[in-house]
């Protein structure tokens, strides 16, 4: 059964009227993009809801309202019953949360761990508390409105509520120098929950946030070896299977052939999982990880799918990826995963994906940490004033070479690590007018909430990854699998091996330009010593054949009256018929103005990703 739920809720001083608005059944309606199952409400004089999704993820009773979207994989221990079910899909899970935090209090909140968002309303005094895993798997936002506070598991189902709609200038910085947007959103007066953080509210007060977890990275002694932490390693991906076989039947495993997923493969067929199939996507022309993932296929003995990607579709795929995701795809392989989900249709009980193995086992920008600072040190020499002339010199072109120069003149430590992961649009600068070139870090909530500077530089870096750019990647795998019911689970983030890597010597992460050495010598037990230690190719996407092609329809929206008339996007160099150099600013730039027709002009967007 899917653990996927949508909800959406109102807290004011006297909603119970409101459920007969049109506002509120838009919203209801809406929620259906997510979850379309019927909905569950509940109004009271100061808080109303409703719920999609599994029974177990509705609670309410005379004092109690809990809403559910997810998995609390501990929820049975926590609950000490023996006797209770309470699987994110089982009965009384959102049961017992209630009765867990009616005891605790916000002290449960730290002790959860799992896939989750969470709702917690108190009846009698409308005061709700939104609560989001430690990890920001799944969505969950809150805006003002004239009742009072809306929130809700997508943008889109607070929307009707919010009344006038505007771009939020925040937003759209962070969804154009980085495409993703973390803590703010592209809307005005509609926010995050930030992960591994609750936000409470009551009627006619404003919201308090706080985080009630953090990740600490206590980098243990070396001295055991490279064998002894791999050993570590390998007893928690063991023990992670073997709970996952518990509780799942059938496993489809993302298989591109690079270290990550070929040990999920090789762990989940040595698991014993009963229907276990690998899936790798092959589209027209160069694919050169696939060859090497059907090796590894057949070297461990999985079944093995090659789905084929109809580029055909993605000119109907597009709008649906923006509609789903609620701000712009950094990733072009989106359309790409958006295929592999839907063949996967309710084939499998879980994905399992190798997301965040880079960056809790060996980030490899912390190689290039270390070579800015030392080619830092060797500018130290040149006064501060002059480094920035120099830098503000320099050309703004596609050269990868002057780009570094720039951050090395330009930025101390802390500046470089704040300004990784920011998109290059070389000569086509940013497409929004009026808006500065250079990035200036993430979203100053999450540096806020997450970044310490008193940290060593590879901890303060995988901090920062997990809760930035990792970012994005959780809400492709949440909001793309979720309308076919396909929860994706990320092993190399379970406690399991959490326990592992947050204690791993710094030195074992990465040595000399070898990242993550535990994980590439456990598959090296298993695997040819050529397939762990050869460069990787990845599975490069043809972007700007896309654009020319199957995507010529969006780029020619950007011609349009309507898109001129709002006077937001730089046009000049985005319409020209060679779309190479610039192929990172057209793309941000047709999913902004996408984005801009279906919540702005009020078009909405497609809830199916069939042309």
């Amino acid at each position: 059964m899917s653990n996927f739920a949508s909800f959406v809720g109102v807290t004011g001083r006297d909603v119970a009227g409101l459920s007969r608005s049109p506002g509120w059944q838009a919203c209801v309606a809406r929620s259906a993009s997510r979850v379309a199952v019927q909905p569950v409400q509940v109004a009271t004089p100061r808080a109303l809801a409703a719920y999609r999704g599994p029974g177990p993820g509705i609670h309410h009773d005379d004092s109690w309202m809990v809403l559910l979207d997810g998995t609390v994989e501990n929820l049975r221990e926590l609950a000490a019953s023996p006797a209770a079910d309470t699987h994110g899909t089982g009965a009384d899970g959102a049961a017992g949360i209630a009765r867990l935090f009616a005891q605790h209090g916000d002290a449960l909140f730290a002790r959860l761990t799992g896939s989750f968002s969470l709702a917690i309303a108190r009846l009698d005094s409308g005061e709700v508390t939104l609560v989001r895993d430690r990890f920001g798997s799944r969505p969950l936002f809150f805006g003002r409105c004239p009742a009072g506070i809306a929130w809700g598991s997508e943008i889109k189902n607070l929307v009707p509520l919010v009344g006038r709609l505007e771009i939020d200038r925040e937003g759209l910085r962070q969804a154009i120098h980085y495409r993703f947007v973390i803590g703010e959103t592209l809307l005005r007066d509609v926010s995050q929950v930030l992960p591994a953080s609750y936000v409470r509210f009551a009627p006619g007060n404003d919201p308090v946030e706080l985080r009630y977890w953090r990740l600490e990275f206590e980098p243990g002694n070396a001295g055991d070896g490279l064998d002894a932490w791999t050993d570590r390693a390998d007893a928690g991906l063991d023990a992670y299977m073997s709970r996952l076989k518990e509780s799942h039947s059938s496993v489809g495993i993302l298989l591109s052939g690079g270290v990550d997923s070929s040990l999920l493969a090789l762990k989940a067929k040595q698991a014993g999982i009963r229907d276990c199939v690998a899936l790798t996507a092959r589209w027209p022309g160069e694919n050169p990880e696939l060859d090497l993932a059907i090796a590894i296929a057949k070297h461990v003995g999985i079944k093995h799918q090659i789905v084929d990607v109809d580029e055909a579709r993605f000119e109907a795929l597009l709008p649906w990826i923006v509609w789903r995701l609620e701000e712009l795809p950094r990733h072009f392989n989106s359309l790409v995963l958006a295929g592999l989900f839907e063949h996967a249709g309710t084939r499998f009980e879980t994905i399992l994906h190798g997301h965040s193995a880079d960056v809790m086992f060996g980030p490899p920008d912390a190689v290039a940490i270390a070579t800015f600072n030392r080619r830092r040190r060797i500018l130290g020499i040149i006064p501060r004033p002059l480094r920035r002339l120099l830098a503000a010199r320099l050309p703004y072109n596609d050269n990868e070479r002057i780009r570094r120069l720039r951050q090395y003149l330009e930025l101390d430590e802390h500046g470089y690590l704040k300004s990784q992961y920011a998109i290059g649009y070389g000569r086509a600068r940013a497409p929004v007018k009026d808006l500065h070139f250079r990035p200036r870090g993430q979203s100053p909530r999450v540096l806020d909430q997450f970044y310490d500077p008193r940290d060593p530089a590879v901890e303060r870096m995988q901090r920062l990854d997990i809760y930035s750019f990792n970012q994005s990647h959780f809400a492709v795998l949440d909001r793309l699998s979720a309308p076919f019911g396909i929860p994706v689970s990320t092993p190399f983030l379970s406690p399991e091996m959490l326990a592992v890597a947050r204690v791993l010597p710094s030195q074992l992460k990465v040595t000399g330009t070898l990242a993550k050495p535990v994980l590439k010598r456990l598959m090296a037990r298993s695997f040819p010593h050529e397939w762990v230690y050869r460069s990787k190719q990845g599975f490069p996407t043809h972007t700007t054949r896309w654009l020319n092609e199957p995507l010529s329809r969006w780029r020619q929206m950007l011609a349009e009256d309507r898109t001129r008339s709002r006077g937001l996007l730089s046009l000049r160099r985005k319409r020209r018929s060679d779309v190479g150099p610039h192929y990172e600013a057209v793309w941000s730039s047709i999913c902004l103005e996408i984005f801009c027709r279906q919540f702005l002009d009020g078009d909405g967007g497609p809830d199916s990703p069939v042309a």
